[in-house]
């Protein structure tokens, strides 16, 4: 499974419920069209308050995350090459002004419950500190952080998100200074004042300890789920 992340920021002349309703009612259906996908959720920004995580902010403001899942490679280059992708290109200067675009591999370290019903959703962008190479960093957040994650029992989801590519074009990678972001996790709760206190107790103090060990950056922001399309695997 792969899954697109956009990273996205409305135009400057759009209010945030404007860009809402537009991203909602006329761009998710078209999103939601292009053959092949498997997921479409969108992400609306709800708050960006930063959670004791005591390692710097990264320089990141954006209005939304959209999220396209495809089973693989070919698919999501046979949908790439659709007419149906590129109506959905077509309309994105009409309502986003700033727009960067990760492919990420998928990897579910806490399972969610059946169904998110009132549980609330952070995402998190994540760039590891200088020094630090890409494999350490998979290997430091895929190994050593699940299982310290594994031990908050405020998360009621946790799914990490690793970059593999920078762009929209899958023949053309980024260079890593334009978009460095090297992962990008979505934790599922059930308050904000029961994952803060959770990142107080013994297990989120070395939650904290381990993130600064191999984090340089980790920028957070609450959202509002929209699922346009969710067919099951």
């Amino acid at each position: 499974m792969l899954v697109r992340f956009g990273i996205v920021g409305r135009k400057p002349d759009m209010n945030i419920e404007a860009f809402r309703s537009y991203w909602r009612d006329v761009h998710g259906p078209l999103a939601g069209a292009i053959p092949g996908v498997r997921r479409y959720h969108q992400n609306l920004v709800t708050s960006d308050r930063q959670l004791r995580l005591e390692v710097p902010v990264g320089p990141w403001h954006p209005d939304g995350f959209s999220e396209i899942w495809f089973d693989d490679d070919a698919t999501m280059r046979r949908a790439l090459a659709s007419p149906e992708y590129a109506a959905n290109s077509k309309d994105i200067p009409d309502f986003i002004g700033d727009f960067k675009l990760l492919v990420c591999e998928p990897h579910s370290a806490v399972e969610l419950p059946a169904g998110t019903g009132g549980l609330r959703k952070r995402i998190s962008l994540l760039t590891r500190r200088p020094g630090i190479t890409m494999a350490g960093f998979r290997d430091e957040w895929l190994g050593r952080h699940v299982e310290i994650v594994r031990n908050i029992p405020a998360i009621a989801g946790y799914v990490q998100n690793l970059t593999i590519h920078r762009g929209a074009d899958p023949a053309i990678n980024l260079p890593y200074a334009d978009l460095p972001i090297d992962g990008i996790s979505e934790i599922w709760f059930r308050s904000t004042e029961e994952l803060r206190d959770a990142l107080h107790s013994p297990a989120g103090e070395a939650l904290v300890a381990h993130a600064r060990g191999f984090l340089g950056e980790i920028t957070t922001f609450e959202v509002e789920v929209y699922p346009v399309v969710d067919n099951p695997a």
